[in-house]
């Protein structure tokens, strides 16, 4: 049975709006403004239908899709019981969840494939070992706030959701791929509520204001609130690296008291903020005040040379 996201313009258009009128302190890198603006006219033009199955050539305006995670592909010759196989043998401690416990939401239409009536996608294959990965260093049990910082289109967060509906996850990104995460997680959640959307959460000021035990859908420039709050885990995958150095190291500061932190980031260079345009790790002397428990080259079902790192940190005084 094919699903589809709901198409909602006037909110994009709220979202673009709401961040504009915010300053240049949350404005996206040059190269993520350029995506922005034509994949906004995109989601005009074209729409969420299929979001998940069609594939986009490079350089076109639905490519944006695939650059932040949206596009399940299953490429012809995969061996997709060999890349289960590794997700199924993921080591997770009590409590966490195996990969037989989970399944992924249809919605969008992905491709993808069945084990014993569950379904899965490689994407979210991927997904579950940054699970996998942080649960080894980080107790999901129990009230936990989990804030991520580039949601993408939020197959993270449905993981997260999925595996700890007792779990308080906060949501940030830019407009255009916050707008496809808050329309795709409301689809899958709609039944249980399990979704604050945007609409709502636009007003929030203050973490007080989240609700518990739902995913909460903000915008990055309320990003603010979380200062001086002691937040259980804060999860950021692949985009503190292509920030400018200055707003990287702003989030950095506004998450300075939280108690632990997983980053996925490209090692190419020295660790170090770097400059606009270099894609590099998060180092140490960014760090202050944290401890950095591991760093393990990251899994991709499909991409045995993939350069991204998974990093496990811990705030000193834990």
């Amino acid at each position: 049975m094919t699903i589809q996201a709901d198409d909602d313009i006037e909110l994009l258009d709220l979202m673009l709006t709401d961040q504009a009128r915010c300053g240049e302190r949350y404005g996206a890198t040059a190269r993520w403004d350029g995506y922005s603006r034509i994949f906004a006219d995109f989601l005009r033009d074209v729409g969420l239908r299929d979001f998940r199955k069609h594939s986009h050539p490079k350089g076109s305006p639905g490519y944006v899709l695939h650059s932040f995670g949206a596009v399940d592909g299953l490429s012809a010759g995969t061996d997709i019981w060999k890349v289960y196989g590794t997700a199924a043998n993921a080591f997770v401690p009590a409590g966490a969840r195996t990969i037989d416990q989970l399944a992924v939401s249809r919605v969008g239409n992905p491709n993808g494939f069945e084990v014993q009536g569950r379904f899965y996608t490689l994407s979210w294959l991927n997904f579950f070992h940054r699970y996998a990965y942080v649960s080894k260093y980080f107790d999901f049990n129990g009230d936990n706030v989990i804030v991520e910082l580039g949601s993408g289109s939020g197959k993270q967060a449905e993981l997260l959701r999925k595996a700890h509906p007792h779990s308080t996850i906060v949501l940030f990104d830019l407009p255009t791929q916050l707008y496809v995460a808050n329309q795709y997680l409301t689809k899958v959640f709609e039944d249980d509520h399990g979704v604050v959307p945007y609409q709502v959460a636009r007003e929030f000021t203050s973490l007080d204001d989240v609700v518990r035990g739902k995913i909460n859908v903000l915008g990055n420039w309320q990003f603010d609130m979380l200062q001086g709050r002691d937040i259980d885990l804060f999860w950021n995958a692949a985009s503190l690296q292509e920030m400018a150095p200055d707003t990287a190291k702003h989030y950095l500061r506004v998450t300075s008291s939280v108690r632990h932190m997983f980053l996925m980031h490209m090692l190419r260079s020295e660790p170090d903020m770097g400059v606009p345009g270099r894609r590099k790790v998060i180092g140490s002397k960014a760090m202050a005040g944290f401890d950095e428990i591991d760093r393990t080259h990251a899994r991709h079902c499909n991409n045995r040379d993939w350069p991204y790192y998974d990093s496990f940190w811990k705030r000193s005084d834990l």
